[in-house]
């Protein structure tokens, strides 16, 4: 059938490793531009695996199904939040209907710092359907200020009937920073493979310190690095098979060049400041001046413009069919 071919021709194009793969990516990219019509994307960043992929990397990096964002304030209403989003079900896009349930309680949560929510998805004509996971975090807003840049043009892009819209996303450093962050509170492998592809990607290495500890900070926890080093120590603690589900062609014995790529890259996290050593070790948030001042400075420090894309960049990622 034509939307088989379709979907199959997405599925080369977009480096997808099935065509269930391929019936998200192509969904997502009528969503966000979807909730971008309606508005819905505004006083939030995007950020997380899908922006990578939709913003940076494009096919080279990993596969990613769910969309998550920052608020831009701490103080937005998580309520007004989701009924923004609930705009996009009044009527069809493209072809897509889209749904949210607000009515029973498994349809939205509010866990004091993120909200998340579900949006069911239907394509009639091309007998698809599915829910796509959303979640903003309300925890703090950006350090650095957000930028508005244009997804990276795909081949299938010419047939989707709209100019894909630029977003409003968080910063390389800041990304980068969070993605720190969550390997050094949980232990999940695509965060790992995340970092991996940031070590190939330019950036300010004093701002992406002075981020990581902030964020943590932010966390009510702390900054070690021998810490963060013993995470990438051992390639038992890492769930490879999880990778070969989301990064086409990735082979699980390249386990262990990806943990000593990051071991090498990310080595400047060592060598923190006298005021970086300060917020590090104040698991209480009792310098809540020095974290203000510190994150005053990151932002004067932050260079005005991004690094280049892969076209500049010197390496790419582990474990792709390029």
């Amino acid at each position: 059938m034509a939307h088989d071919y379709r979907l199959r021709q997405i599925m080369l194009q977009a480096k997808c490793p099935n065509m269930e793969f391929a019936e998200k990516e192509f969904t997502l990219t009528y969503m966000l531009q979807a909730l971008s019509e309606s508005n819905a994307l505004a006083g939030i960043a995007f950020k997380g695996g899908t922006c990578i992929r939709k913003m940076l990397s494009g096919p080279s990096s990993r596969l990613s199904t769910d969309l998550d964002f920052t608020s831009l304030s701490t103080d937005q209403d998580p309520d007004a939040l989701v009924l923004d989003f609930h705009r996009i079900s009044e009527k069809p896009f493209h072809g897509f209907r889209f749904s949210m349930d607000l009515e029973s309680g498994s349809g939205w949560y509010f866990s004091g710092d993120s909200v998340g929510f579900g949006i069911g998805y239907e394509h009639e004509q091309m007998g698809l359907s599915g829910e796509i996971r959303v979640q903003i975090s309300l925890r703090a807003a950006p350090i650095l200020e957000p930028i508005t840049s244009n997804q990276l043009a795909q081949g299938y892009f010419k047939s989707v009937g709209f100019e894909p819209a630029a977003l409003l996303r968080l910063r390389v450093e800041e990304m980068l920073a969070e993605k720190i962050r969550a390997l050094c509170q949980r232990q999940k492998t695509r965060d790992l493979y995340d970092l991996h592809w940031f070590a190939a990607f330019p950036h300010v290495q004093d701002v992406v310190r002075g981020l990581v500890v902030q964020k943590l900070w932010e966390s009510s926890d702390s900054f070690n690095f021998e810490y963060f080093k013993s995470r990438l120590s051992s390639e038992m603690d890492w769930d490879w098979d999880d990778l070969g589900q989301i990064v086409r062609g990735f082979d699980r014995r390249l386990g262990s060049r990806m943990l000593d790529k990051c071991s090498s890259a990310f080595a400047f996290l060592a060598y923190l400041s006298s005021e970086e050593c300060t917020l590090a070790t104040d698991r209480h948030r009792k310098r809540v001046a020095e974290a203000t001042n510190a994150a005053a400075n990151l932002r004067q420090l932050a260079a005005e413009g991004e690094a280049p894309h892969w076209a500049c960049a010197h390496e790419r990622p582990i474990g792709l069919i390029q």
